[in-house]
């Protein structure tokens, strides 16, 4: 994860804002399924916790100047995230 922040920190220093922003989503959604998927929830610790890199990714992309299309695309990517069985079940099987 640390090496796509490297990717996604020169997309932003390179004032490529829309671009930074669409890998970071694609990070944090993929983030989202292997914590599903193959139970990443099982193995957070003090060694293993990829909330600190996406946490350093998110305070770099917010201390750049966004435009509002950016902005709405940021917004749109949390709302699926927040719709997501990471966030909304943090890992337990839906039932629906």
């Amino acid at each position: 994860m640390k090496v796509e922040g490297d990717f996604i920190k020169e997309a932003l220093d390179a004032g490529l804002y829309k671009q930074g922003v669409m890998m970071y989503l694609q990070l944090l959604k993929s983030m989202c399924n292997h914590f599903i998927e193959d139970e990443h929830w099982c193995y957070f610790d003090d060694m293993y916790s990829p909330e600190y890199v996406m946490k350093w990714i998110y305070d770099r992309i917010m201390k750049c100047d966004l435009d509002a299309e950016t902005i709405a695309l940021l917004d749109e990517g949390y709302k699926e995230v927040l719709a997501s069985e990471c966030y909304q079940d943090y890992g337990y099987p839906s039932y629906i």
